[in-house]
């Protein structure tokens, strides 16, 4: 079956998401960061002197503060809650000579606690998703 490896990152993380509605000119922004853990199982499928091809999954979480922020006509509004997220995700990824590449795919899904604010109300929790796909080439030199 080839060689199988089952990485493990662990790290830091900032995000920021921004929703920006140019006709009811309002902009709501989250900004978070803390630890988060990633386990990437790998799949080595075929290899050879020059290079090698490997299909893997991707199982990631993280925790930490975050501040909400949103400005309107008339005001803006201001406060902090705490985010969870979670991450799924596979790909396929290779390397020929000096040449890589990499094509994958992720479903992101954050959860804000409890916000508060004078337009955006006061919110249990807000939920946002996102989808990716990914497309990366590069080269050593």
């Amino acid at each position: 079956f080839g060689d199988v490896r089952v990485p493990v990152r662990v790290g830091a993380f900032t995000d920021w998401q921004q929703l920006d509605s140019q006709r009811a000119r309002v902009e709501r922004e989250w900004i978070a960061f803390g630890p988060r853990v990633v386990v990437e199982p790998t799949w080595r499928v075929l290899a050879g002197d020059r290079g090698h091809v490997e299909v893997f999954a991707r199982l990631g979480g993280d925790v930490g503060p975050a501040w909400f922020s949103e400005e309107f006509r008339g005001g803006d509004d201001r406060d902090a809650t705490a985010r969870w997220a979670g991450e799924l995700g596979a790909g396929v990824r290779g390397r020929y000579g000096a040449l890589h590449a990499e094509l994958g795919y992720r479903l992101r899904h954050a959860t804000y606690g409890e916000i508060g604010s004078d337009l955006y109300g006061d919110r249990n929790r807000t939920e946002l998703q996102r989808q990716q796909v990914f497309v990366g080439f590069g080269f050593t030199y």
